[in-house]
């Protein structure tokens, strides 16, 4: 059997993948688990702070034979909305912890997480807001979560947009289902404010998706690798790091090595004959091995990087 020793000719990104799971790397996307479960984490604690306090004072009011005082926190309707909030919440946690709900589904469940999740705050804080003081508050916390999702789930802006809206409609939704039950009484103007607030919330989120999401996108040009899609990185020594890779066409798993040679005295990291002609000769090396219990090489070659840092590589892929 010839030995088979390919340059990897210079490949650019697929831009007709479809799908969350196509555009991002995979080690990416799994981030996503852990600030997921860390939201809802937080969120559950708000919202059980209620529910804890009336169970707390009618703890209290029992053992001391004593009426309990009442307050907004008593009343069953905020009980309900938040005890729905936790268990929403609950089972995000959950979901973001479970391996077999993919990450591509966990970021739509965390889309739908977020209209949730603004129109309780939004039901929460106008209601209590005008029990306490008579009036309607001119914001509440919805901006603030519309803002802070891109951040945590990265989704195609456009993508973003539209959930933004939906959840910046949720304040005048709450305000409409309060008035239209009778708990509070607004005019025009204050529909007028809470959609202002939303309105610039959006804007925000879609520069913060463009961002997030676009360094997702350029993470994932950069490891295109040739034929090659890097994966995940096994290890790192010496010379490099080698990466579980997939062969973009065949579908096939591969184990990467690339080098990234030292940077010379202007910044740039420049590749050595030195450097060339050892990376040749152990690939040449390992080409002529037959051993049942070695690794079979398919190509060899040098290429630069879509840059990260301007820095040239090189490269040569075997099974893993």
């Amino acid at each position: 059997m010839q030995d088979h020793v390919t340059l990897l000719p210079p490949g650019a990104p697929s831009s007709g993948a479809r799908g969350l799971s196509s555009t991002l790397p995979p080690d990416l996307l799994e981030q996503v688990r852990g600030r997921v479960r860390l939201l809802t984490i937080l969120l559950l604690i708000g919202f059980a702070f209620d529910p804890l306090l009336y169970f707390l004072a009618w703890g209290i009011a029992t053992l001391a034979n004593v009426p309990l005082q009442t307050g907004s926190f008593t009343r069953t309707g905020f009980l309900a909305v938040n005890a729905g909030a936790v268990l929403a919440s609950a089972a995000l946690w959950w979901a973001a912890g479970n391996e077999q709900v993919s990450a591509s589904r966990l970021l739509t469940l965390g889309l739908v997480y977020e209209v949730v999740i603004c129109f309780v705050m939004a039901l929460l804080i106008i209601w209590q807001f005008y029990i306490d003081r008579g009036t309607l508050p001119n914001l509440t916390w919805v901006p603030m979560v519309i803002v802070l999702f891109p951040l945590i789930l990265p989704v195609p802006p456009r993508r973003m947009v539209a959930v933004a809206v939906l959840a910046g409609s949720m304040p005048l939704l709450a305000l409409l289902l309060l008035e239209l039950t009778g708990n509070v009484s607004a005019d025009p103007g204050e529909y007028v404010d809470l959609a202002l607030a939303s309105t610039f919330a959006v804007v925000f989120a879609y520069m913060g998706a463009r961002v997030v999401y676009g360094l997702g996108r350029q993470v994932a040009a950069a490891r295109e690798l040739g034929s090659y899609r890097l994966e995940e990185k096994l290890g790192e020594g010496g010379m490099g790091e080698v990466w579980r890779a997939r062969h973009r066409m065949l579908a096939r798993p591969a184990a990467i090595k690339v080098i990234r040679p030292p940077a010379n005295g202007n910044g740039r990291a420049d590749l050595s004959q030195d450097l060339r002609r050892r990376f040749e000769r152990e690939a040449q090396v390992i080409a002529r091995l037959r051993a049942p219990h070695t690794v079979d090489l398919f190509d060899s070659g040098w290429r630069r990087m879509p840059p990260t840092s301007s820095s040239a590589v090189t490269a040569k892929t075997s099974t893993s």
